[in-house]
């Protein structure tokens, strides 16, 4: 089951720009069953860390599935065996404080294309019984996170049944058709952040990541914080 409450345009000051681009704001939202497609173990936290401790708090069933092992997640960005375990534990921990139900890791080398992935995630998506699944927006500009998203697209359309699927972002920003306020979960989404340790060494997402929710908040008028979706429409 999937049910989404939004917010009427007219209380929002820059309800005309949302408008133009028919965004919706999230008021409320529940899935039975969620399924994150998560390029390396960092992204479902940093791109939609708010929306799933939203979610998660509803009662959602969340999984986390990590689609790339993140060897090459440092400074050098060579590939180091021993990183893999580490942001696996870091990624279990964050999970834990979101409250997300379940983790898995494909642990597929990173910068494989679409194609090396893309029956694992069709697999996914057709057996799981998902009523939401969270995947990078196409706008995205990491390699990765664009396989993932050619290869969740692909397996959506090929399916019958049309659960609901948006687009989320860590590298860009997509046109905000979705727009979830997390002013009430932005601390959580933090604290889950800080737990990438090995992450932060090389790139201090969780101020960028935490910026931009912020930059979009005043933006657009919403809340202090938000996250935007892109939603696939087939």
């Amino acid at each position: 089951m999937f049910h989404l409450e939004t917010e009427n345009f007219d209380k929002f000051p820059h309800s005309a720009v949302m408008e133009r681009i028919k965004s919706k704001v999230v008021k409320k939202i529940h899935a039975d069953r969620v399924l994150v497609l998560s390029p390396h173990p960092d992204d479902d936290v940093l791109g939609c860390g708010g929306l799933l401790s939203m979610l998660a708090n509803s009662g959602s069933h969340i999984k986390s599935l990590y689609i790339f092992d993140g060897a090459s997640g440092n400074r050098a960005g060579k590939r180091d065996i021993g990183l893999i375990e580490r942001r696996e534990i870091e990624s279990m921990s964050a999970a834990k404080i979101i409250k997300i139900s379940e983790v898995n890791f494909l642990r597929v080398k990173e910068g494989m294309g679409a194609s090396s992935v893309g029956r694992r995630i069709y697999e996914e998506i057709r057996t799981g019984h998902w009523d939401l699944v969270l995947y990078p927006a196409s706008t995205e500009w990491n390699k990765d996170h664009i396989n993932v998203s050619l290869a969740a697209t692909a397996a959506i359309k090929r399916l019958p049944k049309r659960m609901e699927a948006w687009g989320y972002n860590v590298w860009g920003l997509s046109e905000p058709k979705i727009v979830v306020p997390i002013d009430k979960e932005i601390k959580i989404k933090i604290e889950a952040a800080k737990e990438h340790k090995s992450q932060l060494k090389v790139k201090n997402y969780e101020d960028a990541i935490i910026s931009a929710n912020r930059y979009l908040g005043e933006m657009l008028g919403v809340s202090k914080y938000v996250e935007i979706y892109s939603k696939y429409n087939g």
